[in-house]
């Protein structure tokens, strides 16, 4: 399969560094080359996956290159009987004119052109026309009208004398359709294509061959010498279609001849058939009344059944639009009460908030130091309320399709940057280092709204620097992916994430029960938020984590182009 990829440098360095690339570090306990190129790759470099076994399958190739025939390594021949093949056909049908149809480019089909030049016996009165590395189109015209008692024998195309390249059997198919004479051929890889048949190399016992071999080898057992071991892998197959298209008799063909497609006389194929039916004609007067009757009977019954069947599916088509539309309300009715109770929770807060840094930075009225620490107390526990009662306001417009989202084009490295400035001074506190490994010099942008792609990634920041280790890492890095995506990571060396819990990472007031985070404040609302926020603009968000060594949180949002630079600059509202 792998040289396939590489038809015109099969032996060239690129298809060697290729080979040696993909395996790199691999283990390998066996190498097949199927036919003549692989296997002439393997012969000129016997380095190649050097200490491994081989097994070479039809490598026809390297006599035909005039290479040693001894190889490293276990040989299944498949070469195909051309001679055999040829005494065979004149022995079917008797031709006065023989054509032979090949190229001489490829190797192998040179190799047995030029053997049945040179060595094979005609009968005496018999004409062999050569049509070699002619253009497909002047075969086809040559064999159009071809005089009575002529056969045809098809050596492969592989490329013709235009140069255009062909697969075997398209090729023949096109010659058997056009041709005046039967075509013969020596591969059963091309039954069905048009060919009469003949003496027949068999792909399918090949590789049984080769698989039995395969197994030998992989079992732990030395590699056997080399030998033919597909003697049997010949056969007399013949397509019945083309043999009555051209009158060849069946008497002529060898005993032990397999034949495909064959069509007997109707009475023959039918007689038990036929011979059934006359006897139910005679009982389907006598039984004819009662089947009628209990036709009838299973008739009524099975109405009556299909008729209460479509009327429980309809009403329980009916009770599932129900119960959705009254889902749909009540999860609406859920994120409009959110949203109201948030908004009368805040502002008293505000005002406590208000109160209390007024209290706090009075110059006229200097607090004394308990009262300072009282006033600090009220500002601390009021910020965390404060936090979550927006989180929630955030959830519910999100939800309720009521947040706007601002979309343009923006500067992903500066607003990396920016972030990673703002959530410093948390790190501080607990000694965690941030690092901004992303590449600003890139000068990537990326479609979106920055307000929201930078609350998107101070969440993912701070989340990163509360549950991480004390003395800890927070990096952010970024790449693009293949679908014109710009990956954000952001990576924390905190206590990660279990298996049982990774499921509920991103469901609303989810803590995911470990001792880790339940001892940093939160709710368990700021990754709901932040996975709302990136898909409503079109993003995509994931993690991974490992129990122990940490965790790594990513956003992807589409790359700004030319499209979207064009797109009309302003708010929309969030999809529903």
């Amino acid at each position: 399969m792998d040289a396939a990829r590489f038809p015109d440098q099969i032996e060239g360095g690129p298809y060697v560094a290729y080979l040696q690339e993909k395996y790199a570090g691999r283990a390998i306990d066996l190498v097949i080359a199927q036919s003549g190129p692989a296997s002439l790759l393997l012969a000129k470099r016997p380095h190649l996956f050097a200490g491994v076994p081989r097994l070479f399958v039809n490598p026809a190739r390297l006599a035909a290159e005039g290479l040693p025939g001894e190889l490293e390594g276990t040989v299944i021949t498949a070469k195909a009987d051309i001679h055999a093949a040829f005494d065979h056909m004149l022995a079917v049908v008797a031709p006065k004119r023989v054509i032979v149809i090949g190229e001489t480019v490829t190797p192998v089909v040179r190799h047995n052109v030029a053997a049945i030049r040179k060595n094979h016996p005609f009968p005496e009165g018999t004409t062999v026309d050569y049509l070699l590395d002619l253009p497909l189109g002047q075969i086809l015209e040559k064999v159009a009208d071809l005089p009575p008692d002529t056969a045809i024998f098809y050596m492969l195309i592989f490329r013709d004398g235009a140069g255009k390249t062909f697969v075997p059997y398209n090729a023949v198919q096109q010659i058997a359709a056009r041709a005046s004479a039967p075509v013969f051929s020596h591969w059963d890889s091309l039954l069905g294509s048009g060919i009469a048949g003949g003496y027949l190399l068999s792909a399918s016992r090949v590789g049984e061959v080769a698989a039995q071999e395969t197994l030998f080898l992989l079992a732990g057992n030395s590699p056997r010498p080399s030998a033919n071991r597909t003697s049997r892998a010949f056969e007399h197959i013949y397509d019945w279609r083309v043999l009555d298209r051209f009158n060849i008799p069946l008497s002529r063909l060898p005993a032990n001849s397999k034949l495909l497609h064959k069509q007997d006389s109707v009475w023959t194929t039918y007689r038990p058939h036929l011979l059934a039916a006359a006897a139910a004609a005679v009982l389907s007067g006598v039984l004819g009344f009662l089947w009628i009757m209990t036709l009838r009977r299973t008739v009524r019954e099975r109405t009556a059944s299909l008729t209460r069947e479509i009327a429980e599916r309809e009403r329980a088509e009916t009770e599932l639009v129900s119960a959705k539309h009254d889902a749909e309300r009540a999860n609406t009715a859920k994120s409009e009460f959110l949203a109201s109770m948030s908004h009368e929770l805040r502002s008293p807060l505000n005002a406590v908030l208000g109160f209390a840094q007024m209290l706090k930075f009075d110059r006229r009225n200097v607090l004394s130091s308990a009262q300072t620490e009282s006033v600090e107390n009220i500002l601390s526990g009021g910020n965390h309320p404060l936090k979550l009662i927006n989180e929630i306001l955030d959830l519910a417009r999100v939800e309720a399709g009521r947040m706007e989202f601002s979309m343009e084009s923006v500067d992903a490295g500066a607003l990396v940057a920016e972030c990673v400035t703002l959530t410093a001074a948390l790190g501080e506190q607990r000694n965690i280092r941030l690092e901004n490994r992303f590449d600003g010099a890139l000068d990537v942008h990326v479609f979106a709204d920055p307000l929201r792609v930078k609350q998107a990634l101070i969440n993912l920041l701070s989340n990163a620097v509360k549950y991480n280790r004390d003395y800890g890492t927070v990096t952010v890095a970024g790449r693009s992916t293949v679908d014109a995506y710009l990956r954000i990571s952001v990576i924390d060396t905190g206590h990660g994430i279990s298996d049982e819990h990774r499921g509920a990472v991103f469901e609303i007031f989810n803590r995911l029960g470990t001792d880790a985070m339940i001892s940093r404040e939160g709710a368990g609302i700021g990754l709901a938020v932040t996975r709302l926020l990136v898909e409503n603009m079109g993003g995509r968000i994931g993690f991974e984590s490992e129990e122990g060594r940490g965790s790594t949180f990513w956003i992807e949002l589409p790359m700004a182009s030319a499209q979207s630079l064009a797109a009309p600059a302003g708010p929309r509202a969030a999809a529903q």
